[in-house]
């Protein structure tokens, strides 16, 4: 069986990733891991827009940073794709937008569907 990936949103950022922006977010997700709904791992996919992939076993959630825009997608294995409720995704997109404000990339939730 594959896996079942559905873009979930894009939030607009105010500028692009910076390796600075890139060690606060790791450390904010280390920092604040107890603040999420399950245990979270995350890692850097490097590239010309770098992603960011947050694990909550058995979901992948990927946050592609382009230059104004980040775009949220989740990942499961097409028996666990009932875990992508909209309550979870709003959730997750909580958390990421507060990853983002701590950043200095957004200064308010402005995720769009």
């Amino acid at each position: 069986m594959s896996d079942v990936t559905e873009k979930l949103y894009d939030i607009p950022i105010d500028s692009p990733l910076t390796e600075a922006r890139r060690e606060t977010i790791s450390k904010f997700i280390v920092e604040n891991a107890h603040r999420f709904p399950m245990p979270i791992e995350h890692s850097w996919v490097d590239g010309a827009e770098p992603t960011l992939n947050l694990v909550t076993k058995p979901v992948t959630w990927t946050a592609c940073f382009h230059h104004r825009s980040v775009e949220v997608s989740g990942m499961a294995p097409r028996w666990a794709s009932m875990f992508l409720t909209k309550k979870l995704r709003e959730e997750v997109r909580g958390h990421i937008e507060s990853i983002l404000q701590h950043a200095g990339f957004v200064t308010t939730g402005t995720a769009q569907a």
